[in-house]
C-alpha cells in the first residue's frame, strides 16, 4: 500500500450531525441534571428568602380643568389646561422637588420608625451622601476625619430619602390618553398605597398652586394700590372739608360744576387707563418670568419683526380708540350708534389680530426655534395679547391725557377760590373713582383666583395590593430551571469545545490516518474473573489484560482479530513480517495492546514472537510472567545467546524476547550493527516479529526500530491522546519517511462514540458469539 494513503488530507466540510449533538447531552448528562437541580435549588432559596415587594398605583388626569373663569383681563391663565403638554407633567412628576414635598408631608404624619420609606427609625443616622464624599476626601488627605462632627441636618435626609422615593416611583403616561399613571414600590402593602395617594396629593397641591400664580400676584397688587388710593382719597376728602369750612365755600355755580364734572370725568377716565396699564404690566412680567430663555427670545422676534398686518391693525384700533374719546369730549353719549360702530369695528380688528398672532406661532412663521410645537403656544398667545392690550391702553391714556390737559387750562381762567376748590374737588372725585374701580379689580381678582381649580383629577386612588409584584416565584423558579439546564448545557458543549483529545475514528480520518482497529475498553474486574475462571488460579492484574488468550469470544478479542486482519490485508505489495508498536506517550496501552494483538497472531498457527525493546519502562514480563533478566539487551551486549533470552508462554506458537538489563543507552543500542544483525536472525526464525517501543515522541527508540522492521503502529487513547501529540508523532513519521500503517483507537468507551456506533458494534459482537 502506498505510504501517502496514510496521510490523506480530511477536507471535507463538517455537518451537523443530530445524532452527535444528542449524544454528547447524553453523555454529560450527570453535569446537566446536577446543574439543573443546584441552579434551581438556588433559585428557590433565593425568591423565597427575599423580601416581598408590593406595587401601588395611582391614575391622575392632565387636563380635567378645562376652561374655567377666565382672568381679570380675560386672559388665561399662565399655564392654561387646555395646552398642557403631558411631557411636562411627567417631568414635573419626576422632579426632586416635589419627592422632597411628599417626604416631608410623610415625615410630619407619621413616626419613622412607621414607614420603610422613612427609614424604620433610621432618620437621625441617614447620611448625606455629600458629607460621605467629604469624609472620604479628609481620609484619602490624611486629616483626622474623627474631630468632624458629622450632623445630618433635616434637609439632608429629606433629600436622601427623596432620591430613595424617585427610585421606588415609576410615572408612566397612558398612550393616548391625557392621564398618567404613579406606581410606588414598598415591602409594605398599605404604605405603598399610603405614599402613592400622598405623591398624588402633593402633586395635586403643587399644580393648583400654578394655576392660580398669576391671580394671586395680581390680587395682591391691586389690594397693595387699593391701600394707596384709600389713603389718597382720605386726605383729599380731608383736604376739601378744611377748604370748606375755612373759606365758606359750599358748592359751585352751573358753569364751573359743568367744567369741574367734565375734566373730573376726564381725569378718571385716565388715571383709570393708566391703572389697568399697571395691572398689565404686572401680568406681562409674572408671564415673561415664566417662558424660558428659548421662547423670551422667539417673543422679543416678534416684537422685534411683526408682520406688517399687525402692525397695521394695531395703528387702526388704536386711532378708532382714539376717535371713542374724541367723541365722548364732545359730549356724544358711550351708547350713541356713532359711538358703538366705532367699538364694533374696533372688535372685529381685535379678533383679527388675535388670529394673525395665533396663526403665526402655530405656523412658525415668527423667527425663533425650527419647532413651534415645542414652545408654550398658550403663554406666547397670552403674552401677545397683554402687549397689544398695553398699546391701546396707552393711546387711551394719551387721548384722555389731552383732554384733561385742556379743561385743567380752561379751569384756571375761573377765580382762585374757585379753582381751588374745584381742584380739591376733582382730586376727591378722581380719587374715589379710581378707588371703586380697583375695589372693583381687587373683588373680581379675588374671585378669579378662588374659582381657578387643579389641572389635576385623580381618577383612582390608590388601594393596598393583595399580592407582592416581586418576587415573582412561579416565574423564578421556571427561569432558574431554564438557566440550569442553560448552564449544564454550556458546560458539556464548553468541555467538548475545551477537549482537544483523540477520541474516535473520525478524528484519525480528519488527519489522514488510517485506523487499524477500535479497541474497546477492558473491564478489568470481569475480565479478572474470566481468566480465574479459565484458569482456576489466582491471576495477576497485568494477566488479566489477556483478553484474547482468556475470553476469545469477546468483543475487545474479537477487535483485535480485526485489527490483525486489517494488518495482514496492509502489505499488498510485501508481506508484513516485522512490527513496532508505539504510542504518542506513556500510560496509553501499548503493551496491552501488543500483547492481544501477538495471541491473535499465535491463534492463526503463526510463530510469533514478541520483543520487550521498552528498555526504560519494561512491563511485558510481568504480562506473561517471564523474567526480564537475560534479554535483547543482553544479547546485544554479547553477554547471552538469542536461544538462551527467549521464552516461551502459555499461549501457543507464542514466544517472548523480555528486555533484559536496563543499559544507560537504549537508544544506542537499538541503532546499533548488532542490533541489525539480530534482527536478521530473528526474522529467519518467526513468522510474525512484534517489537514493543517506549513512545515516539519522548525517545527515538522507535523510530531507530521502525527503520528496521515492515510497517509501525501508533496506539492511540480515547479520550487521553491530544491532537497535538499526535501531529507531532505524525511529522516524526513524515521527516524519518517511517513505515506507518497506521493507528488504533485503545480504551474506547460508550461516552467517547458518535452517533450509538458503539452500541451497535457491542450489540453485535455480543450477537455473534453467544
Amino acid at each position: 500500500m502506498n505510504q501517502n494513503n496514510h496521510y490523506m488530507p480530511y477536507n471535507e466540510e463538517e455537518e451537523i450531525n443530530i445524532k452527535e449533538i444528542f449524544q454528547i447531552l447524553l453523555k454529560g448528562k450527570w453535569i446537566i441534571a446536577l446543574s439543573f437541580i443546584l441552579v434551581t435549588a438556588v433559585t428557590i432559596w433565593y425568591t423565597f428568602n427575599q423580601t416581598p415587594i408590593y406595587e401601588a398605583s395611582t391614575q391622575i388626569l392632565i387636563g380635567a380643568a378645562g376652561n374655567q373663569t377666565a382672568a381679570i383681563f380675560d386672559v388665561m391663565t399662565p399655564l392654561g389646561n387646555s395646552q398642557m403638554e403631558i411631557n411636562n407633567e411627567v417631568e414635573i412628576l419626576k422632579s426632586r422637588s416635589l419627592a422632597e414635598n411628599t417626604i416631608e408631608n410623610l415625615m410630619e404624619n407619621y413616626s419613622p420608625d412607621s414607614l420603610y420609606i422613612l427609614g424604620k427609625g433610621q432618620e437621625e443616622k441617614v447620611e448625606s451622601f455629600f458629607n460621605q464624599v467629604k469624609k472620604w476626601i479628609l481620609l484619602l488627605g490624611n486629616r483626622d476625619a474623627e474631630a468632624e462632627e458629622w450632623i445630618s441636618t433635616r434637609a439632608d435626609t429629606i433629600r436622601s430619602l427623596a432620591y430613595t422615593l424617585q427610585e421606588a416611583i415609576t410615572i408612566t403616561p397612558e398612550r393616548n390618553t391625557q392621564t398618567i399613571r404613579i406606581s410606588i414600590k414598598s415591602p409594605d402593602p398599605q404604605e405603598a398605597a399610603l405614599i402613592a395617594n400622598t405623591f398624588a396629593y402633593e402633586y395635586y397641591k403643587q399644580d393648583l398652586e400654578r394655576s392660580r400664580g398669576a391671580m394671586s400676584e395680581v390680587k395682591s397688587f391691586i389690594q397693595e394700590q387699593l391701600e394707596q388710593v384709600e389713603e389718597r382719597l382720605r386726605v383729599s376728602e380731608d383736604s376739601l372739608r378744611a377748604f370748606q369750612q375755612r373759606e365758606g365755600v359750599v358748592n359751585l355755580d352751573e358753569a364751573s360744576k359743568n367744567l369741574l364734572d367734565q375734566l373730573s370725568n376726564f381725569e378718571s377716565e385716565y388715571y383709570s387707563a393708566m391703572a389697568e396699564l399697571e395691572i398689565n404690566e404686572q401680568q406681562l412680567k409674572y408671564l415673561t418670568r415664566e417662558l424660558d430663555i428659548k421662547e423670551k427670545e422667539l417673543l422679543n422676534n416678534f416684537i422685534q419683526t411683526a408682520n406688517p398686518l399687525i402692525l397695521e391693525l394695531q395703528t387702526k384700533i388704536a386711532k378708532l380708540e382714539a376717535s371713542v374719546v374724541e367723541a365722548i369730549a364732545k359730549g356724544i353719549d358711550e351708547n350713541a350708534p356713532q359711538i358703538q360702530t366705532i367699538k364694533v369695528q374696533m372688535d372685529k380688528m381685535k379678533e383679527r389680530l388675535n388670529q394673525e398672532t395665533r396663526m403665526l406661532i402655530s405656523r412658525g412663521y415668527i423667527p425663533g426655534p425650527n419647532d413651534p410645537l415645542s414652545i408654550n403656544q398658550s403663554m406666547l398667545e397670552d403674552v401677545i395679547k397683554l402687549r397689544i392690550e398695553q398699546i391701546l391702553l396707552r393711546s387711551k391714556a394719551k387721548e384722555f391725557k389731552k383732554l384733561v390737559d385742556h379743561y385743567s387750562k380752561e379751569l384756571e381762567k375761573l377765580p382762585q377760590v374757585i379753582i381751588t376748590f374745584s381742584r380739591l374737588e376733582r382730586e376727591r372725585l378722581v380719587n374715589e373713582n379710581i378707588y371703586m374701580l380697583m375695589k372693583n379689580k381687587y373683588e373680581e381678582s379675588r374671585i378669579t383666583e378662588a374659582s381657578q381649580i387643579s389641572n389635576v383629577y385623580v381618577i383612582d386612588q390608590s388601594v393596598p395590593p393583595k399580592y407582592p409584584v416581586s418576587p415573582k416565584k412561579k416565574l423564578n423558579v421556571l427561569l432558574g430551571g431554564f438557566l440550569g439546564l442553560g448552564l449544564g448545557i454550556g458546560i458539556i458543549f464548553l468541555k467538548e469545545f475545551l477537549d482537544n483529545t483523540i477520541k474516535t475514528k473520525e478524528d484519525l480520518v480528519k488527519k489522514g490516518i488510517t485506523t487499524l482497529a477500535v479497541i474497546p475498553e477492558i473491564d478489568e474486574i470481569k475480565a479478572a474473573k474470566k481468566a480465574r475462571s479459565v484458569t482456576n488460579a489466582e491471576i495477576s492484574q497485568y494477566q488479566s489484560r489477556l483478553i484474547t488468550h482468556f475470553d476469545p469470544k469477546s468483543p475487545v478479542s474479537e477487535a483485535y482479530r480485526s485489527m490483525r486482519t486489517n494488518i495482514e490485508l496492509s502489505g499488498v505489495d510485501k508481506i508484513i513480517k516485522s512490527i513496532v508498536i508505539t504510542s504518542a506517550g506513556p500510560g496509553e496501552g501499548k503493551s496491552t495492546t501488543i500483547a492481544n494483538l501477538a495471541i491473535a497472531f499465535a491463534q492463526m498457527d503463526q510463530k510469533t514472537l514478541l520483543v520487550d525493546t521498552d528498555m526504560r519502562r519494561p512491563v511485558l514480563q510481568k504480562v506473561f510472567k517471564v523474567p526480564r533478566v537475560p534479554g535483547i539487551a543482553d544479547i546485544i551486549t554479547g553477554s547471552n545467546t538469542i536461544e538462551e533470552c527467549i521464552h516461551e508462554t502459555s499461549v501457543e506458537n507464542l514466544y517472548i524476547l523480555p528486555s533484559g538489563n536496563l543499559p544507560p543507552n537504549p537508544s544506542e543500542m537499538l541503532g546499533s550493527k548488532k542490533m541489525r544483525e539480530i534482527y536478521q536472525a530473528l526474522t529467519q526464525q518467526y513468522d510474525k516479529i512484534f517489537f514493543d517501543a517506549p513512545p515516539i515522541i519522548a525517545v527515538t527508540d522507535a523510530s531507530l526500530l521502525a527503520r528496521l522492521c515492515d510497517g509501525l503502529v501508533v496506539v492511540v487513547k480515547s479520550g487521553v491522546t491530544h491532537n497535538e501529540a499526535l501531529d507531532q508523532v505524525q511529522n516524526i513519521v513524515q521527516q524519518i519517511k517511517l513505515p506507518m500503517l497506521g493507528a488504533v483507537i485503545n480504551a474506547i468507551t460508550p461516552k467517547h462514540m458518535k452517533g450509538g456506533s458503539y452500541y451497535y458494534y457491542y450489540r453485535y459482537m455480543n450477537y455473534q458469539y453467544k
